[in-house]
């Protein structure tokens, strides 16, 4: 009857939620935008509305990549921390390292299923601050598989290419002439190389 579901549904209703306690924010004050963003938002803004008038509508795709990568204002562009508890959002590998080892456990399934060819590459788009990656090395370095390994990082952005290099490698160095801009070594001897476009790692 009407009263045992009810009864019923609260009983499953306990169960699937749980009280989370909310994150106080602070004052408004103190959310303003600096004036430096205010300045880049306007010079993006601006920029929109010149192709748009030039050119007519531009494509989603278009608009996105400008708004994340635009070197006069994009998100990912600028040298504030997104990720984690002082961003704006968390992601999976900034929660705990296990997302990251069962994505190389995948790899080295995968890896296994070819025959373990060497060389070989692993490569990251959008890598964030690098932890999954890091993560990813240490499995592999644990399970001696780091032999052949070359590490590919597709990112625009040239800050957070310096937070994974100091993450990932005991040192690395800009490269103006190569198809990637920015190369590294692990501490376990892994080389790693930054490039800003997926169509630039070597097959």
């Amino acid at each position: 009857n009407l009263r045992a579901s009810r009864v019923v549904f609260n009983q499953i209703r306990c169960y699937c939620y749980k009280p989370v306690r909310r994150v106080s924010l602070p004052p408004a004050s103190k959310l303003a935008p600096k004036a430096s963003a205010c300045v880049d938002n306007f010079s993006l803004k601006n920029e929109f509305k010149s192709r748009i008038l030039a050119t007519g509508p531009i494509p989603v795709a278009a608009y996105m990549k400008q708004v994340l990568t635009n070197p006069a204002g994009g998100y990912y562009m600028n040298e504030a921390d997104v990720f984690g508890s002082k961003g704006d959002f968390v992601t999976s590998p900034e929660i705990g390292q296990i997302f990251g080892e069962l994505v190389a456990a995948w790899c080295l399934n995968e890896w296994t299923k070819f025959g373990k060819p060497t060389p070989y590459q692993l490569i990251e788009l959008g890598p964030g601050k690098g932890t999954m990656m890091r993560d990813i090395l240490r499995v592999f370095k644990r399970l001696g598989a780091s032999e052949g390994l070359s590490v590919h990082l597709v990112d625009m952005s040239e800050h957070l290419s310096e937070v994974q290099a100091e993450l990932l490698c005991r040192s690395s160095e800009e490269c103006a002439d190569k198809a990637y801009y920015r190369a590294g070594v692990t501490r376990a001897g892994t080389k790693v190389f930054w490039y800003r476009h997926l169509e630039d790692v070597p097959a």
